[in-house]
């Protein structure tokens, strides 16, 4: 079923963290007699801003933990992607990366602030209302 979103990414997909919500309980309902955990092996936002990504880890994140409230098993998350890369379908255009690849510059590695944010929620095991607050705050002032 498709659902009517008003949030894109820069790759034109939709950012929508209950849609992941909804397939993990979907998942665990159809699968549960295997016993077996789920690991998230690519859930990530193009953003060369870096503004969308950081609301958009933690609000999948949370639909993560969510999930694993009502029972699902989670095993792992990882997120799309560490750094810049190759897109089979888009080229190096769409920036996928927690890390920005200066490739005019011998390939430099950055890291953006959504890094930085990851990296305290990997550290700490939490997402805090701050963060989360912080996130959403800096997005709006930049789309006013």
């Amino acid at each position: 079923k498709l659902v009517e979103n008003d949030e894109y990414s820069e790759s034109g997909r939709g950012v929508y963290p209950d849609g992941l919500y909804r397939m993990l309980l979907q998942f665990h309902e159809r699968y549960k007699h295997l016993n077996m955990p789920f690991i998230i092996a690519e859930n990530g936002v193009a953003d060369e801003t870096d503004l969308i990504r950081r609301p958009y880890l933690l609000e999948h994140l949370l639909a993560v933990y969510a999930a694993m409230n009502e029972g699902v098993s989670v095993l792992g998350y990882l997120f799309w992607t560490i750094s810049d890369n190759w897109e089979w379908a888009d080229g190096y255009g769409p920036k996928f990366g927690l890390v920005a690849v200066d490739r005019a510059n011998n390939l430099a590695r950055i890291p953006r602030p959504s890094y930085h944010l990851f990296s305290k929620v990997v550290n700490s095991g939490k997402v805090t209302r701050e963060d989360r607050e912080k996130a959403w705050n800096e997005l709006q002032r930049a789309a006013e």
